[in-house]
């Protein structure tokens, strides 16, 4: 119809998703390789969450204590902060629900413990 197609979506990686190769698998070597103090579990949930944004998530830290307190269910101070600044995450039931759906896997007292670090 003479109309040009402006879709740039169509190919461009959601944030976070702009992965060498787009593979998921060398990905997750690389942040395990370097943040190998990550529990494995943690750093898959981390890198499928957060994808190439988990390096800006990590920050300096060399050790699960440079992350902060575990809110619960591996939610930590710095996660938290980082969906704060990052991705408009302002309540702890947004956190826990809507930004990272550990709601459903964390022990009671954790939104507690995020609205705590929100308002601080």
């Amino acid at each position: 119809m003479g109309i040009e197609d402006r879709r740039w979506t169509a190919t461009a990686p959601l944030p976070g998703g702009d992965m060498p190769g787009g593979d998921f698998a060398p990905f997750l070597a690389s942040l395990r390789a370097r943040a190998p103090f990550l529990p494995e579990a943690l750093a898959h949930r981390l890198a499928r969450a957060y994808g190439t944004r988990v390096f800006t998530l990590l920050g300096d830290a060399r050790d699960m204590a440079g992350l902060g307190e575990d809110a619960g269910g591996g939610l930590t101070r710095a996660e938290v902060a980082y969906l704060r600044d990052h991705e408009w995450g302002r309540t702890a039931e947004d956190i826990l629900w809507r930004r990272s759906k550990l709601g459903l896997h964390v022990p009671p007292g954790t939104a507690e413990r995020v609205a705590g670090w929100l308002a601080a």
